[in-house]
């Protein structure tokens, strides 16, 4: 679903882009698996474990935020069908694809 001022494309495009600019150097290797709300018009971002609680926070900030969320790690922030798969331990995870996600909704809280 797109939004009014943006198309789906332009969301994930813009929300990926500001991510690898500003945010991915900053994130804690101990916040994989976390999810990020990105609001792609200012910039400002959520983190947490609970991608409600991170998108109601975002929402609080801004109602009318424009929103991306991905999941820190994972090449989506979301899959339907198999699961993610995970190392065992001692092996290196598996760098993640850099595709941009695709947007499938709207939130609304």
């Amino acid at each position: 679903m797109s939004h009014p001022r943006y198309t789906s494309e332009e969301i994930a495009r813009r929300g990926q882009a500001l991510y690898e600019e500003r945010l991915r150097a900053k994130i804690d290797p101990r916040d994989r698996g976390k999810f990020l709300v990105l609001d792609i018009e200012t910039g400002e971002h959520e983190l947490d474990v609970d991608e409600l609680v991170a998108l109601r926070r975002a929402k609080h900030k801004n109602a009318d935020a424009v929103l991306y969320i991905l999941r820190i790690g994972y090449p989506a922030a979301y899959r339907i069908g198999q699961s993610f798969a995970r190392p065992l331990a001692g092996e290196q995870a598996a760098r993640p694809r850099r595709e941009p996600a695709r947007v499938i909704g709207s939130f609304s809280p």
